[in-house]
């Protein structure tokens, strides 16, 4: 049934173009492999999440609504400033924007006062488009009695007006943190090894360790100035991961990213093409130098289906692994799923993949096909959570009779719940410095279990992680 289906993927999606993340029995592949996904996710919510973010302030309780009011209750009781700002509430959840515009609209006629409300209204007024407007009225807010949170979003507000007048933008990202790994050399769990088809008992042990992982990139993107809103992009990043004791894991990744997006009536087309290096304590270890295509379409207000496709072809060489170079090959993968938001501040991701890694040697060729779902949920305060889950079985080419006289079947399965919130709303305003009050802090634990039937291969891995980050635009 797997082969069949990974046929039919094949066939419907020729040529596949998709990047695949190296072998995650490899302890430096596991952690490449998790910052991959993490990032994906993020980027996948992102703009539901800032619609969130932005839109859910203290005094609202934007995040739980205990009943829906109708336009009819509106009408029932027009002058009603209470209905008047449920009935807005409701609209925001249900991303309808427009009307909630209005509702806010017939408030503040009313209660001018009402200061979190204009916030509200100016928010509403931003996600719709109207930049000119929506600076006016932030300007006002930053001249009226209201919250040093609610200040420090307008001039948020008013700072991304600023750069989204610009045609050329830049993002600097940067993170830093601590994490843990219960089996960080990707020790078989029983502690057996298979050589020569011969079980060797006690010969592995998991170790765990402790590292520090330091993270920046920096992204320019260029809007062509033409009606649709065309544009091209390059990003460059470098992550670091010290070991406290593994020393022979300590990693250093660098990738660079070139591309362009295309908007037209069928949806957006982002193809871009990129080089990666990772080298393995100080030591090179893998080049890829690849290219991906995706095509996310219109879709509704709720479905946001996607197609992703990417190719890398890897170069292996290190001093510590001789028959690394034996993993040479192209690695490939098609991805195809949808976004399906629930409300602007609930958001799921699901997908099915298939792709095939081709290698010098047949025993580190395999097929791959696997499924992975990620839902993303705000919450007030900035509060964010992100639970992730997928299933992957790699079915390789040929046996390794170094190893054994079957070939190799992996079968790996990982879960991750993430969580962050910015500094300000942990220790308050007036705490802490204010250049600290929007760095996130982010909390990750992870368990991923690589079954084999082979008992080298059969790993369980338990992550936790905690990072600060902080991102300036300009």
């Amino acid at each position: 049934m797997a082969s069949f289906f990974i046929a039919v993927l094949y066939l419907l999606f020729i040529p596949i173009i998709f990047l695949a993340n190296p072998e995650t029995a490899h302890a430096d592949d596991q952690l490449a492999q998790a910052s991959t996904d993490v990032e994906r996710t993020i980027e996948a919510g992102l703009e539901d999440l800032e619609l969130a973010r932005e839109a859910m302030f203290k005094n609202m309780g934007l995040d739980t609504l205990e009943h829906e009011v109708t336009f009819a209750d509106v009408l029932a009781d027009p002058d009603n400033i209470e209905i008047n700002i449920l009935y807005a509430r409701t609209q925001i959840l249900k991303g309808r924007l427009d009307r909630a515009q209005a509702a806010l609209e017939r408030v503040l006629l009313k209660r001018p006062d009402l200061h979190y409300v204009r916030m509200l209204y100016a928010v509403v007024v931003y996600r719709l488009g109207n930049f000119v407007e929506a600076e006016g009225i932030f300007n006002i807010i930053l001249s009226s009695d209201i919250s040093a949170e609610n200040k420090l979003q307008a001039n948020k507000y008013l700072y991304d007006i600023k750069a989204k007048k610009r045609r050329t933008k830049f993002t600097l990202s940067t993170a830093m943190g601590i994490h843990y790994d219960s089996n960080k050399n990707s020790a078989p769990k029983s502690g057996d090894l298979l050589l020569l088809n011969t079980l060797i008992s006690d010969t592995s042990k998991e170790e765990s360790d402790t590292g520090v992982l330091v993270s920046a990139s920096l992204e320019v993107r260029h809007d062509l100035g033409l009606q649709r809103a065309h544009e091209l992009y390059g990003k460059i990043n470098l992550t670091t991961d010290q070991q406290a004791t593994q020393d022979d894991l300590d990693l250093i990744v660098g990738r660079i990213d070139l591309g362009g997006v295309i908007v037209s009536d069928l949806g957006t087309f982002d193809v871009s093409v990129n080089h990666n290096r990772i080298n393995l304590s100080q030591n090179f270890y893998l080049m890829e130098n690849g290219a991906k295509f995706r095509w996310d379409a219109l879709g509704g207000n709720k479905f946001r289906p996607y197609f992703e496709q990417k190719i890398q072809n890897q170069l292996y060489r290190t001093s510590h692994n001789s028959s690394a170079s034996e993993k040479n090959g192209l690695n490939m993968e098609a991805r195809i799923g949808t976004k399906i938001t629930f409300s602007p501040i609930s958001l799921l991701d699901i997908h099915a993949m298939a792709g095939k890694k081709k290698a010098i040697e047949k025993y580190n060729a395999y097929d791959k096909i696997g499924v992975g779902a990620a839902y993303t949920r705000l919450f007030e305060k900035g509060l964010f959570l992100v639970g992730q889950g997928s299933y992957q079985v790699d079915s390789y080419k040929e046996n390794d009779a170094f190893i054994s006289s079957i070939p190799r079947r992996d079968a790996k399965a990982l879960l991750r719940v993430m969580g962050g919130m910015p500094l300000l709303s942990i220790f308050g305003s007036g705490n802490i410095p204010e250049a600290l009050n929007d760095v996130q802090l982010i909390g990750t634990l992870e368990t991923s279990r690589n079954g084999s039937n082979i008992v080298n291969f059969e790993t369980i891995n338990n992550r936790a992680q905690l990072m600060l980050s902080k991102t300036i635009r300009f």
